[in-house]
């Protein structure tokens, strides 16, 4: 059921090119000063926040075992020779503890730890070829994953589903395989653009910041020292949340450029 392509930020695959800078309009406002804006236009979703556990996801064991950690899947990767990685943020867990859990996990085959940050670390996890994604699984039922986060024990998931259809046929799959599925609320709302942002407030407020105070103009007039100072973070953590931000957008946009070839042909 997985396809085959790169991952990006929150556990969803998705093809990947480069892009080039095909015009020299900077982004500034007419005062001079950068300007970073949300799509405008809008249309009505089914937002649904869902719980998952148990069954043949991805790391359900040791989110049963180590109940008092956070994790927060960042990208993941598929290789020719079908070698699946996820690289994934925990936060809470004593490696020690962690270790053991990973161990006596079925979905996964080699874990190691790749990077530390003061609040978190980075693990590469080599999973087993029956290991579930939530994002990805999503996606192919018709729901885009905003967020997954795993605590206490289960997977929760913001979703946004295309119809009821949707919620519907990610019910009856988790139902046949053994997959716990709680539907703590449902809801319609009006989203930017075609809701397919899945920025966190963190990374959100990042970006902007760094947009604005002149990160990324030619040349630089803001370096990650300041962005750190300006947003009470240490300079890894910065590059860090900026990489997945960055990462999230160039998702979002070849998936809604896509769409919109799609429509064309």
């Amino acid at each position: 059921m997985e396809p085959t392509c790169v991952g990006t930020p929150n556990g969803r695959w998705s093809r990947t090119r480069d892009a080039s800078n095909e015009d020299d309009h900077d982004g500034t406002g007419r005062d001079g000063s950068s300007s970073l804006k949300r799509k405008e236009r809008t249309e009505s979703l089914l937002v649904g926040t869902v719980q998952l556990s148990g069954g043949s996801l991805a790391l359900a064991r040791t989110l049963e075992l180590v109940t008092e950690a956070t994790f927060v899947p960042d990208h993941h990767t598929l290789s020719p020779s079908g070698k699946r990685t996820l690289y994934l943020s925990v936060s809470g867990a004593t490696p020690g503890r962690l270790k053991d859990a990973f161990t006596l996990d079925p979905t996964v085959v080699v874990a190691d730890l790749i990077e530390t940050f003061p609040d978190s670390e980075v693990y590469r996890i080599t999973l087993s070829d029956h290991a579930l994604l939530v994002a990805s699984t999503s996606l192919e039922l018709g729901a885009r994953a905003r967020s997954v986060r795993g605590s206490s024990g289960s997977w929760k998931a913001q979703l946004l589903f295309s119809d009821r259809d949707a919620l519907v046929a990610l019910r009856q799959f988790c139902s046949e395989r053994d997959i716990r599925f709680g539907l703590n609320s449902l809801y319609r709302s009006e989203q930017f653009g075609d809701g397919t942002s899945t920025l966190t407030d963190k990374q959100w407020e990042a970006l902007r910041i760094a947009f604005e105070s002149g990160y990324y103009d030619i040349p630089r007039r803001e370096t990650q020292d300041d962005l750190a100072t300006q947003l009470d973070i240490s300079t890894t953590a910065v590059s860090h949340r900026l990489r997945r931000a960055t990462a999230q957008l160039i998702q979002d946009t070849i998936e809604t450029l896509g769409r919109v070839q799609e429509s064309k042909q």
